[in-house]
């Protein structure tokens, strides 16, 4: 309903999570909307500054399915 939402608006939708269930269901989500583009993007802290590492849909799913941790 939110990734549907934000498309017929227009929108981005930003959202912060530490739960498995969440990301799960995102992966599955962004994956049954053809024309919706959904990016995990998790945050790690470095000695000097962050780095930011993207997830796509197809690594999204491949992480539900295997239960591969992303968080």
């Amino acid at each position: 309903m939110v990734l549907r939402t934000a498309q017929r608006n227009n929108v981005q939708v930003l959202a912060t999570t530490h739960s498995w269930d969440c990301v799960a269901g995102f992966a599955q989500a962004s994956a049954e909307l053809n024309d919706v583009e959904g990016v995990l993007v998790r945050l790690e802290e470095q000695q000097v500054g962050v780095r930011a590492i993207e997830y796509t849909e197809a690594d999204l799913m491949l992480a539900a399915e295997r239960r591969i941790e992303v968080r």
